[in-house]
């Protein structure tokens, strides 16, 4: 079938994207980092470094590498599949192996929290520059975006009611994803107002750094939150039209713009090019 054919390219392309290009992205970026802004000049950019930074990023490589191969034999598992049995494969695959995919990018966040931890125990500075400008949300995303934002998950729920004539019943199909959409969005919220109001947790960062990395973090939030109540309404309409063998490949997909707007930023936060490194340098004082 023609959509189970379109499935292999898109489910290889998500393989490769996240666990390949995005992670290579990163781990090239790192090294350059580490190459250019050595421990032995910037030592306050490796508090605590118990051994070698590229064994770190050896150890994220060898994660994605073996979801990767994981991918591949689940992409040929998926064919054999398709080809010994008359019932296609189960459509939740596709999401549980997202899920995986993205474990090495958390495992990494995780790390970087820890590395902020031992920067801030390692400052011996007592000086400290306090930002006079309350942070406001529309100073780092427009409220078009916003407002975008609040008109899909409404229009999301409200169309997922339509197409299921406003049965509104504790364990229907809409009620579920209607909660889970609102619960989605308050976490994303509460990130947002964790950015804005948190504390700084890289004691050395200046000041237009920690903005820029808010600004582009809140954004790319505000951007999940659209993209989740465009995949909800999708998911809504497979339900009164008959997609449901496309549902695996639109998974796939979602995964996918999921990851451009996540690891993305991730990317985008670590330009060398916009960062002021030299703040980690033995002899500069902390701002």
């Amino acid at each position: 079938m023609i959509d189970n054919i379109l499935f292999y390219p898109i489910f290889l392309s998500q393989i490769l994207l996240i666990n390949f290009y995005f992670s290579k992205k990163l781990v090239d970026r790192a090294e350059r980092i580490f190459k250019k802004y050595p421990p032995s000049k910037y030592p306050k950019l490796y508090p605590k470094l118990v051994k070698p930074e590229g064994k770190r990023h050896q150890s994220f490589n060898l994660i994605n590498r073996i979801v990767l191969v994981l991918g591949l034999i689940l992409l040929i598992a998926i064919g054999v599949w398709e080809n010994s049995s008359e019932e296609q494969f189960p459509k939740v695959i596709p999401v549980l192996f997202g899920l995986l995919q993205f474990s090495p990018f958390i495992l990494m966040e995780i790390s970087c929290f820890k590395r902020f931890k031992q920067m801030r125990e390692a400052n011996s500075s007592t000086t400290r520059k306090a930002e006079l400008q309350p942070r406001r949300l529309q100073d780092f995303v427009s409220p078009t975006l916003i407002g975008i934002a609040i008109f899909m998950y409404v229009a999301s729920v409200l169309f997922d009611l339509y197409v299921h004539d406003f049965v509104i019943q504790w364990g229907h199909d809409t009620v579920q994803r209607a909660f889970i959409l609102l619960m989605s969005n308050l976490f994303l919220i509460g990130i947002i107002i964790w950015n804005l109001r948190g504390k700084k947790l890289n004691p050395y960062q200046k000041n237009k750094d920690r903005f820029r990395q808010i600004k582009i973090s809140v954004s790319s939030l505000v951007l999940l939150s659209i993209t989740m109540s465009l995949y909800f309404a999708v998911v809504a309409a497979g339900d009164k039209f008959d997609i449901e063998s496309f549902e695996p490949s639109i998974a796939s997909l979602y995964f996918q713009l999921i990851a451009f707007i996540s690891i993305g930023t991730m990317v985008q936060e670590a330009s060398m090019e916009e960062t002021d490194f030299e703040v980690y340098r033995e002899d500069v004082s902390t701002t």
